[in-house]
């Protein structure tokens, strides 16, 4: 019973942890911060959903594994966050900026594409209640200021993904 009791705090600080994590990061000035419930609000009440669950019909080794597997999930986001990070404050400051903007770009294009993976995986209900204000900010900043990459594919795969907000808001 006390393990119980210790793997909920754990999981219930991880998730606090989380969330404060993603709203301290820096949004762009005209994405607005509104009542609208976030992305990361409705994965935490999905995955409260699921440990409750787990607790419940005592499935103690399913809950170990998806402890495991979130932290490890975690630890590579923010791994690959650290090296994104570090390549550019490296080409920013051997001043090739030249590259510097090429990196951002094909690293946005990147994030593009993955996003549009995920989300298409999602079940509709969760699709549904996801804000795509991110998306749109970034369909609008790839009008604002085009970029090609040097695979003709993955420029498609990114108009692709942009399909997903004329399809929302067909709705």
């Amino acid at each position: 019973m006390k393990n119980k009791f210790i793997f909920l705090f754990i999981v219930i600080a991880f998730c606090v942890g989380f969330l404060a994590a993603r709203w301290s990061q820096p949004q762009p000035a005209d994405m607005k911060s509104g009542i609208e419930q976030t992305t990361n609000e409705v994965a935490l009440q999905q995955l409260a959903s699921l440990i409750t669950y787990l607790q419940d019909t005592k499935q103690t080794n399913a809950l170990k594994n998806l402890n495991n597997a979130t932290f490890y999930s975690e630890a590579l986001h923010h791994y690959g966050d650290l090296m994104i990070t570090a390549s550019i404050l490296k080409i920013w400051r051997e001043g090739q900026t030249n590259e510097l903007s090429t990196f951002l770009e094909d690293h946005l294009d990147a994030e593009i594409v993955e996003f549009g993976y995920f989300y298409s995986d999602l079940p509709a209900p969760v699709r549904e209640q996801m804000s795509l204000k991110g998306l749109k900010f970034a369909r609008d900043y790839r009008a604002k200021y085009p970029f090609k990459s040097d695979n003709q594919n993955y420029d498609e795969e990114v108009s692709n993904t942009f399909k997903i907000l004329d399809e929302t808001s067909a709705k």
